[in-house]
């Protein structure tokens, strides 16, 4: 348990890692200043407070270069992001320059900025402003809003995320007489990677995912070694003609892992890959090394040869 009494800077830095867990979509919260041009900011502090009224909530950092204007606001809107518009957010992400310059946008019926192209948007009337440490929190009155069916744009662990990509990744493999299961599980800057009887790297696999406290599966397999891992992230989906078989990879963090499966650990920077004798896990190994150096994560779809990345661009959120 942190003591976050002290405040230490590294505990901060600790306490937003912590925070980062939790996956949100992605929002541009817009409004005009008193000159009537149009500002804005991308945010993922914002949720639902109450359908009956209709209230919803964001949060503005007293940080922000925007912050005057959105502390006085009467109304604000909030548009959720498309999972294709990433540069959208890396706009309004960044604290300078004309941020509506090259922006699809229009009035909304309040009269503050609406995007074109989102997955929704919230014309919302300020009914509270409430201070809470280094941000305030707006209340909103939701007076206009849309939506469509489309998949939002995610955001988790400091990475943009599709919520919709691992599904259509999943979906895109042919049918194999088998399927391989298997998961890249970082820990302590080091890589797990066991050793088969014949001394060969290799990524733990089964047959099946599986779930946490079952015996079988990808899971059941980690515990059976002394690893308790989380696997969040669907990393890479190929077939193998070689072997027949499809094969799913994640990409996960442990939390615990046994005295003997410390011993199995190896520096992400320090890899032997002579000693692994399939080359698509060593493509897929060292994809993972440089994605990890620049912390943008992507999902490998096609076959044990080549295919595509789909990238999933990095950039901090307020």
């Amino acid at each position: 348990m942190k003591d976050f009494s002290g405040r230490a800077v590294d505990d901060v830095r600790k306490f937003r890692n912590a925070l980062a867990t939790f996956a949100t979509g992605v929002t541009v919260v817009t409004t005009r200043d008193g000159e009537g041009a149009p500002q804005g900011f991308t945010a993922n502090s914002f949720t639902s407070v109450s359908l009956n009224p209709p209230l919803i909530l964001v949060c503005v950092a007293r940080s922000a270069n925007c912050f005057p204007i959105f502390a006085a606001c009467k109304h604000f809107a909030v548009n959720i992001l498309h999972e294709e518009q990433r540069a959208v957010s890396e706009v309004f992400a960044v604290g300078t320059g004309d941020r509506f310059s090259g922006i699809d946008w229009e009035w909304s019926p309040l009269r503050s900025p609406r995007l074109r192209g989102v997955v929704s948007w919230l014309d919302c009337r300020t009914v509270q402003s409430i201070d809470a440490g280094d941000h305030i929190i707006l209340v909103g009155e939701v007076e206009h809003f849309d939506y469509s069916q489309e998949a939002p744009l995610g955001y988790c662990g400091g990475n943009y995320i599709s919520f919709d990509l691992a599904g259509k990744a999943l979906l895109s493999t042919s049918t194999g007489d088998a399927v391989e299961v298997g998961a890249i599980i970082e820990y302590d800057n080091c890589l797990f990677l066991p050793k088969s009887p014949a001394g060969i790297l290799k990524l733990p696999c089964a047959d099946r995912l599986g779930v946490q406290g079952d015996d079988a599966g990808l899971y059941g397999l980690l515990a059976s070694v002394g690893v308790t891992a989380t696997l969040s992230f669907v990393y890479s989906v190929y077939e193998d003609e070689t072997r027949h078989s499809q094969c799913i990879y994640y990409r996960g963090v442990a939390s615990d892992l046994s005295c003997s499966a410390k011993e199995q650990l190896l520096p992400i920077d320090a890899i032997p890959w002579s000693e692994f004798d399939d080359p698509a896990v060593v493509s897929m190994l060292q994809r993972y090394v440089r994605e990890k150096k620049n912390d943008a994560f992507g999902i490998y779809i096609g076959d044990e040869k080549q295919g595509r990345v789909e990238q999933l661009a990095t950039q901090v959120v307020e």
